[in-house]
């Protein structure tokens, strides 16, 4: 599976995470007496994986506008680099922007040699530093790759029809039976329609009305994600999908994910950031220095399914 759906699925998750806790929640009216600049880091990285691709750019004040280039950092001052911990091996990393006839495609910070092996098991240092409003700002962050062992070893059906039925009665599901990685409780999938329209979006379903007026394709709740721990010490463990995770007649792909400490903390709290006397904190971002966000690790794989009209 390419990189960039593992990446774009990493990021569904954190966007559901958003959404779940966002809900019925009242608007906050923040001030900016308390703004420092800062680093803002994405950054994962994935077991087998050469292509690393991340996103360094800088936080802004609420009450002033901005546009997309705003938040860049200033590309002659950032330096950025991982460091294997395990073998001391450092990889500079450079911004690489992918053009095609001359329409910007894709920009991120990677690493533009082959030498670099995301390896189950081993500890990684991020470095980043950059001038931010004419501060000297620096951040770093270490993850540890869960150990390998986490792979699915069996998908029970390629394809169902929409809340089919067997002999009995019973509603069938698809379910997924994985090997879970030593010492690694924290586990996620991600199920992303491939090809929604309007035409295949599931109109006759038990969970609700909806009108072909309300549907915004790329709307994230359309997007599903389960998030769940597991006593490593089982084995492994069983994951069944829920009918209201599908919302088209379409293929999809369901990615699953063996995460670090570092990821499963950031979500955990980026979703709950609101005490139960309505003040707010900040999300564990486990960055030390002048930064905030989310440099993590984890193993991933995948199976891809059909869900059929009739």
């Amino acid at each position: 599976m390419k990189i960039m759906n593992i990446t774009k699925s990493i990021l569904m998750l954190i966007t559901a995470a958003w959404i779940m806790s966002s809900c019925g929640e009242a608007s906050v009216d923040v001030k900016n007496e308390s703004y420092e600049p800062r680093i803002v880091i994405e950054g994962f990285l994935i077991a087998g994986q050469r292509n690393v691709k991340m996103l360094f750019t800088k936080n802004f004040r609420v009450d002033e506008g901005f546009t997309n280039l705003d938040i860049f950092l200033d590309l002659e001052t950032t330096e950025a680099s991982v460091t294997c911990l395990d073998d001391g091996k450092v990889y500079e990393l450079s911004f690489i922007v992918v053009q095609e006839r001359d329409e910007v495609k894709e920009a991120y910070w990677g690493y533009q040699g082959s030498d670099f092996l995301v390896e189950p098991g081993k500890t990684y240092q991020l470095n980043v530093s950059a001038v931010v409003e004419g501060q000297n700002l620096s951040a770093s962050s270490i993850t540890k790759v869960p150990p390998a062992g986490f792979k699915i070893t069996h998908f029970n059906h390629d394809s169902l029809v929409y809340w089919q039925k067997d002999e009995n009665g019973n509603v069938l599901n698809f379910e997924i039976t994985f090997d879970l990685s030593a010492d690694t409780d924290f586990y996620m999938a991600a199920i992303q329609a491939l090809n929604p329209t309007l035409k295949t979006f599931i109109y006759d379903n038990p969970y609700g009305d909806v009108e072909e007026e309300d549907i915004d394709l790329d709307d994230d709740a359309y997007k599903n994600a389960a998030a769940f721990n597991l006593d490593p010490s089982i084995g492994y463990g069983k994951l069944k999908l829920e009918w209201y995770d599908f919302s088209f007649y379409d293929d999809y792909r369901i990615v699953m994910f063996a995460t670090d400490q570092n990821y499963r903390e950031f979500l955990v709290s980026f979703s709950n950031v609101m005490e139960i006397d309505g003040n707010f904190h900040e999300a564990k971002f486990n960055i030390e220095g002048q930064g905030i966000g989310i440099f993590g690790s984890m193993i991933a794989d995948t199976v891809y399914c059909k869900v059929l009209d009739k």
